[in-house]
């Protein structure tokens, strides 16, 4: 389906390896991935190199999927989709909190002007939460 979903229109079930491999032809960084699939064919292949596939053709999707960009544009702005500052230090980096849905919590740096992610870092996560969420929900408390 996410192939259908790109420009491999024809895509079938019978044949979904062949447009697989022709996908990965076309993504130069799957270009090991590629040469993994050609050898030994997708049921052989490595674990990562599965997952490495997946994780680009779920990528592909915001690039290439007219349908898929936009329903997300028509549902949120770009604004929702961001974390938000909780501070600044002195050297001008950001510190921006996130919290899962597992109360998983992580603080990243990043520089301020970064629209891109590529300056972001993990300073602390806190995963200890969930003990302490549980705690609160046991009837023992």
């Amino acid at each position: 389906m996410l192939m259908r979903k790109l420009t491999f229109k024809s895509a079938r079930l019978e044949v979904w390896e062949k447009y697989l491999l022709k996908f990965c032809s076309l993504i130069p960084s799957l270009e090991t991935e590629y040469l993994q699939l050609e050898r030994y064919g997708y049921l052989h292949t490595t674990v990562a190199t599965k997952l490495a596939i997946l994780k680009t053709l779920c990528e592909s999707q915001f690039d290439f999927n007219i349908k898929f960009k936009e329903s997300l544009l028509n549902s949120c702005a770009a604004s929702d989709l961001r974390l938000l500052p909780i501070g600044y230090d002195k050297e001008g980096f950001a510190y921006l909190y996130q919290q899962d849905a597992d109360l998983v919590i992580r603080i990243y740096s990043a520089e301020q002007d970064d629209h891109s992610g590529g300056s972001w870092n993990l300073v602390a996560k806190l995963v200890n939460f969930t003990s302490i969420r549980n705690l609160f929900l046991s009837s023992h408390f």
